[in-house]
């Protein structure tokens, strides 16, 4: 298991969701990195990690969601019990970094100084109750975002363009929402 824990990176916190309707994922190519992914960001000072989910999604694709809590929730008197992620996280912001650490190099970071992403990913519903892809409206935010589109399993499965993790993690949204967990 990959041990990215052992370098002394300056790590961001990021939240993103993953809204999966009629089977497919919605995505976007993120402008800097080229690649397919769940729309989302990082998480700004005393924001809570879900409500910068659908704050970035929102921001990135023109659709409000909501995140959905996949766990149980708990009544209490005393603590307010939040959406959990489906997935938590930790990855390089640029896959060179991690070479370069390996042979003691220079890193690049990025706009905020990032070398690292705490990652939280979010389940998200849309706030207007669509059910339907055609009753979706896009509006992508073009200085981030390439391309927006919805994928069905196999399409992301032969994209090129795309980490394998973003595969792995939308075969498990599915079961998710399909209520299989296993």
């Amino acid at each position: 298991m990959l041990d990215l824990q052992k370098y002394r990176a300056k790590i961001c916190l990021t939240a993103g969701g993953m809204l999966i309707l009629e089977n497919r994922v919605l995505l976007i190519k993120h402008h800097r990195l080229q690649r397919w992914l769940c729309p989302g960001g990082h998480i700004e000072t005393n924001e809570l990690p879900h409500i910068a989910a659908q704050r970035e999604f929102w921001e990135e694709t023109g659709v409000e969601v909501v995140a959905k809590n996949v766990g149980k929730m708990i009544d209490s008197k005393h603590s307010e019990y939040l959406p959990a992620p489906i997935f938590f996280n930790l990855h390089w912001m640029y896959r060179e970094n991690y070479h370069a650490r390996l042979k003691n190099q220079p890193v690049v970071k990025g706009s905020k100084g990032c070398e690292q992403h705490l990652g939280l990913t979010y389940l998200v519903r849309p706030l207007s109750g669509a059910k339907k892809i055609r009753d979706m409206k896009l509006k992508p935010q073009l200085h981030e975002v390439d391309d927006i589109g919805w994928f069905s399993l196999d399409q992301v499965k032969n994209m090129t363009d795309i980490w394998s993790d973003i595969y792995q993690e939308f075969v498990l949204g599915l079961k998710l929402i399909n209520g299989d967990e296993n």
